[in-house]
C-alpha cells in the first residue's frame, strides 16, 4: 500500500516542480521583452506600478489569512465562526483610526489600557 503513496508524491511533485519552472520562464521571458521594449527607466516605473499594490495588499491583510487557517485546522474553529470573526476584524479596520488610538473592541467594550 505504500508504494502507491510514493507514486503518486512523485508524480505530484514533478507536476509542482514542472509548472513552477515554467512560470519562472515565462517570467523571464515577459521581462526581457518589457525591458527591450520599455528601456530601463520606463521598465522601473512599471515595476513599481505592478509590485507596488502587491507587497501594500500584503500589508494591510495583517496576517489574517494565516490566523484564519490556524484557529480552522489546530484549535477546531469552525467555519462560520472564523468568517464573522474575519469580517468583524475588516469592519474595525475599515473604521478604526490610522493610529490606532481606538480603546473599544469590535463589540463595543472598552479595552483595558
Amino acid at each position: 500500500m505504500a508504494e502507491p503513496r510514493v507514486g503518486r508524491f512523485v508524480r505530484d511533485s514533478a507536476g509542482v516542480f514542472g509548472a513552477q519552472m515554467l512560470a519562472t520562464g515565462l517570467g523571464v521571458g515577459t521581462s526581457v521583452i518589457t525591458a527591450r521594449m520599455l528601456g530601463p527607466h520606463d521598465r522601473g516605473l512599471y515595476q513599481l506600478l505592478t509590485l507596488l499594490p502587491i507587497t501594500l495588499s500584503n500589508f494591510v491583510k495583517l496576517g489574517i489569512p494565516q490566523a484564519n487557517v490556524y484557529f480552522m485546522r489546530r484549535r477546531g474553529a469552525s467555519g462560520s465562526d472564523v468568517a464573522s470573526d474575519s469580517a468583524a476584524a475588516s469592519r474595525w479596520r475599515a473604521i478604526s483610526p490610522a493610529d490606532g488610538s481606538s480603546r473599544t473592541s469590535s463589540r463595543g467594550r472598552r479595552r483595558s489600557p
